[in-house]
């Protein structure tokens, strides 16, 4: 879909809300949306799909497929925490959950990357 439209769908919005039609065109707008939506949960590198759910959000918002795209985004940030987690040095996990919070860190699996690198180290 092509920023004009979706620009019509949110001026159309804010001038019905209240009335009926307004939901007509949520729902309209949500449809487009799952579109991309679909597209974005087949990209394999995970943190580039992080990446662009974020951004699918923040353009596709007040549609519900927005709200998914968020909880999709939390779901992966949630299984790369785990590849980190799972890294066997120390040093390199270390690193790792840095960039990762640093990127990530606006969801729950970032909060939880910033605990773990703020923590005291094993000896």
């Amino acid at each position: 879909m092509d920023i004009g439209r979706i620009s019509e769908h949110y001026a159309f919005l804010t001038a019905w809300a209240g009335y009926p039609v307004h939901q007509k065109a949520l729902d309209a707008l949500d449809q487009d949306a799952r579109k991309g939506l679909a597209a974005l949960a087949q990209i394999a590198d995970k943190k580039t799909r992080c990446r662009d759910l974020q951004a699918f959000a923040a353009e596709w918002s007040p549609a519900p497929a927005a709200a998914e795209a968020l909880a999709l985004r939390e779901e992966t940030a949630r299984e790369l925490l785990a590849e980190i987690n799972a890294l066997t040095s120390e040093a390199n996990r270390r690193a790792s959950l840095s960039d990762f919070a640093r990127v990530l860190g606006d969801t729950e699996a970032g909060k939880e990357a910033k605990r773990l690198v703020e923590a005291p180290r094993s000896k």
